[in-house]
């Protein structure tokens, strides 16, 4: 057990069998990116490359092989059944994660009983739950403050001068919510996130107690081929969903004509829509790599989604295709990030210290 945290990669666990299931094992137990599991890949690939002075008749040989290894390497990251693989593992890695955080942080002393393993598990999420608010709350502050300073920028410079030097008015209220709409639509996503509860951290104390211990069955993740339709029933999908997608934003357009949204105006707004609702998403996702128990969707939530897929479809290709966006929220992010995390803990530390003050006050 402590051989397997003590690794910094999985392939001491799976076979490396240049196939996608280890990339999608790699990729939910760590995180890794593309780049950094080709990296792995190599240095499991070619051990030789840790050594810190190789011979000339090694290095002829690994350059010799390297044509065929980036062959396998690109076959394994593109597999087909790869991002599904990762979605059915994403719940099985939790245990793992939690483990990991145990042993990192107690070592041995949390094998001395089984209660101290289940304090320090419950202790271990716990702390998870509160990385991943924590985590989802900068992001959050950091998109909302670059969508206002991006949007009113765009209104000072572009919008403003288009409405009053071709249109001949400026159209205030218009303006106003096509600044304010996004952001607050950002932040009521990003905040209204249900974490994990009481039952789903019971249940991942569970399987961790069976990981450690061997006694009992952990879930069997069962994957089947992926369904194929046949030319028929493809053609009548893909029909109705370019007419939802036309649907869709048809009576976007329509909404806002009614509120008097200049035509640049609502180009703007459906434009950031699909990306705050992409990035929302996004963000709203951490909570699923906590999440063992499949969440719950109800009737209202499950037609909220089929009518959200066209905005969200779009929002992802242009978060694919704009990559200067991407440059933009990460030079955001890094330019931000220092005084963001010391307003979360100043906050953090003040609301500490009123329930202290509150407790001594009733005690």
């Amino acid at each position: 057990l402590f051989f397997f945290f003590k690794q910094k990669t999985a392939y001491e666990i799976y076979q490396c069998d240049w196939s996608s299931d280890v990339c999608s094992s790699d990729l939910t137990l760590y995180a890794a990116d593309d780049y950094e599991l080709a990296y792995h890949y190599f240095v499991h690939r070619f051990p030789v490359w840790h050594k810190n002075d190789i011979p000339r008749q090694e290095i002829n040989e690994l350059i010799k092989e390297l044509p065929a290894f980036r062959d396998q390497i690109e076959k394994a990251l593109n597999h087909y059944s790869r991002d599904r693989l990762t979605r059915l593992l994403r719940p099985i890695s939790v245990p793992y994660l939690i483990i990991r955080d145990v042993f990192q942080k107690h070592q041995e002393k949390a094998l001395v009983s089984e209660e101290a393993l289940e304090a320090a598990s419950n202790e271990a999420f716990s702390d998870r739950v509160q990385l991943t608010r924590s985590r989802m709350s900068r992001r959050a502050w950091h998109s909302i403050l670059f969508l206002f300073l991006t949007k009113t920028l765009l209104a000072l410079f572009v919008e403003i001068p288009y409405e009053r030097y071709i249109l001949g008015a400026v159209h205030p209220l218009a303006l106003l919510s096509n600044i304010a709409f996004h952001p607050i639509f950002l932040f009521t996503l990003a905040t209204t996130a249900r974490l994990p509860g009481r039952k789903n951290t019971e249940r991942v104390v569970e399987y961790l107690k069976r990981i450690v211990t061997g006694e009992g069955e952990l879930p069997v993740v069962g994957i089947s081929k992926p369904r194929r339709y046949g030319t028929a029933t493809w053609s009548t999908f893909a029909i109705i969903y370019a007419i939802l997608f036309m649907l869709i934003f048809w009576a976007l357009f329509v909404v806002l004509d009614r509120l008097d949204f200049s035509l640049l105006a609502m180009l703007f707004f459906v434009v950031f829509l699909g990306l705050v609702s992409f990035l929302a998403t996004r963000i709203r996702r951490s909570v699923d790599d906590l999440r063992v128990i499949p969440k719950r969707e109800g009737a209202i939530s499950a037609v909220t989604s089929f009518l959200a897929l066209p905005i969200l479809e779009f929002g992802r290709w242009l978060a694919q295709n704009i990559r200067h966006i991407n440059i933009l929220l990460f030079l955001m992010d890094r330019v931000l990030e220092a005084p963001f995390k010391l307003l979360i803990d100043i906050t953090e530390e003040w609301f500490d210290f009123v329930r202290d003050r509150r407790e001594e006050i009733v005690k």
